[in-house]
């Protein structure tokens, strides 16, 4: 009879002892030493239980073996026939929508650093135009909709530790309040230790994703708090997509369907890689993270025709229902295995997304909103887009465009200080059908694009453009200048 020297830490609740037993049942007693040095740490830095159980859990599954890839030969793709249309509903939605306002909480991600594009601080902090920045422009969105409908709309930004103190010293309005995500250790990728650094103790933590959204606000307490004050409905998205507005017409579709859950996307276009498409496993709705797919099978992944529908990253949730469901098991959601390098050390955050909670959940559904929902700033290039004349920034904090430009740039122009010093000077896309900037190349004088335009610099140096008009064309730096191939 095996002995094991390693019992199972405690839980208070009930419900979060029985779930983990289960996977530590299944450990070896290595595996349980190494939870066990996971689970203290975490514990010691104040992690409520509900963040230590999902912690691990997912320490466990990985522990075991679990990559959280999926094979997509086990998926049934989603047809275009299949979702409905926001454009195309009965205008009764927007009534019953409109009703039930008052019972409307809005949550924004904020957990972000933006470090894709070399942010200092948080993302939501990134200045949109000369004077706003995008926390500005949600204020402005929440402060316009509490006047025009005189429902109290309050709002949670979901924070992560990296995010929380900068970004509520920026908030002026009232009835918006903070709810700090969990945070969890880092793995050493080689042992999957607690990965430690004293240097800077606070890069041995990440945020576990935004599926930990549902576990923190019901750690907290906020979700009891609001359905025991009449609160039943919650819009939830990135604080960087200003697109994502309040609809009354997607709340009474929601309503109706009689949804614990309803996921916005958006038919797929080239440019989106970096992001969920969604489909069928085993008879459910699933989020398809890129990462969740093996590097062989993106191919398939990006046909439009096999999986046309991607994730906003934008829902719709019936909070009565999420705590009727978390009060009875806990949520547990397909792993992300994200691998990172910290202070020149590779690590691994586990980590799970919002959107997957739609194969969890009871009765969860889709709607196709369009592009004028769905602004993502992942990259510089959409920042300047973002930024350009193209698209309209209203007082009142919404944007609006016709068409948008592709605009691409090259890795000079990755980091937000590179794209300042490189780029002062933003284009003219109103008449642009697509702009490519490849190697370093300073903008100081009004410039505008009219079609496809491609600017290169072969050369590593820092080379100014004139400005002007640009028409369709390459203009390429040689030792004589620049010179424009149509």
């Amino acid at each position: 009879m095996m002995i094991t020297h390693y019992p199972m830490p405690t839980f208070e609740h009930p419900l979060l002892r029985e779930d983990l037993t289960i996977y530590w049942q299944a450990l070896s007693d290595s595996q349980r030493a190494l939870m066990i040095r996971h689970i203290d740490k975490a514990r010691q830095h104040g992690v409520s239980e509900w963040g230590v159980r999902d912690m691990a859990v997912a320490l466990a599954r990985y522990l075991k073996g679990d990559r959280g890839l999926i094979d997509l030969l086990d998926t049934q793709p989603i047809s275009l026939s299949a979702c409905r249309d926001l454009a195309g509903l009965d205008p009764r939605y927007h009534r019953i929508g409109e009703w039930a306002l008052s019972q409307l909480v809005c949550i924004k991600l904020n957990g972000g650093l933006g470090t894709t594009m070399g942010c200092r601080g948080p993302k939501s902090l990134v200045p949109m135009d000369g004077t706003r920045r995008f926390i500005d422009m949600v204020m402005a969105q929440l402060q316009a909709w509490r006047l025009a409908t005189g429902a109290p709309l309050p709002m949670v930004l979901l924070n992560s530790f990296y995010t929380m103190r900068d970004t509520m010293a920026a908030v002026t309005l009232p009835h918006v309040v903070s709810l700090m995500q969990h945070q969890v250790p880092r793995l050493r990728a080689d042992s999957g230790e607690p990965f430690e650094y004293p240097a800077d103790p606070s890069a041995e933590w990440n945020p576990p994703g935004h599926g930990d959204l549902f576990h923190s606000l019901y750690a907290s307490g906020q979700l009891d708090r609001w359905v025991r004050d009449g609160f039943q409905y919650a819009f939830v998205s990135n604080i960087d997509n200003v697109a994502a507005t309040i609809d009354p017409a997607l709340l009474g579709y929601m309503i109706d369907s009689q949804w614990d859950m309803m996921m916005e996307v958006t038919p797929k276009c080239p440019q989106d890689r970096k992001g969920g498409s969604v489909a069928m496993i085993n008879g459910r709705l699933s989020l398809l993270e890129r990462s969740q797919v093996p590097p062989a099978q993106w191919h398939l992944l990006d046909r439009h025709d096999a999986y046309p529908w991607f994730n906003t990253n934008s829902i719709w949730v019936d909070l009565r229902a999420l705590a009727t469901y978390i009060r009875q098991a806990p949520l547990t959601l397909p792993l992300l295995v994200n691998p990172k390098t910290v202070h020149g050390q590779a690590v691994v955050q586990l980590e799970t997304a919002m959107g997957s909670a739609i194969a969890t959940l009871n009765r969860t559904g889709l709607v196709s909103v369009g592009r004028h929902r769905f602004l993502p700033v992942k990259t510089t290039a959409d920042l300047v887009v973002l930024r350009s004349n193209c698209v309209t920034k209203q007082a009142d904090g919404t944007v609006s465009w016709q068409d948008l430009p592709v605009v691409s740039l090259s890795s000079d122009y990755n980091q937000m200080d590179a794209l300042s010093t490189f780029m002062p000077c933003l284009p003219d896309l109103s008449a642009a059908q697509s702009l490519q900037v490849n190697g370093p190349v300073s903008f100081h004088h009004p410039w505008a694009v009219q079609g496809s335009v491609t600017i290169h610099n072969p050369s590593s140096d820092v080379v100014p453009f004139e400005g002007g008009m640009l028409t369709s064309g390459t203009y390429t730096h040689t030792p004589d200048g620049w010179v424009h191939q149509p």
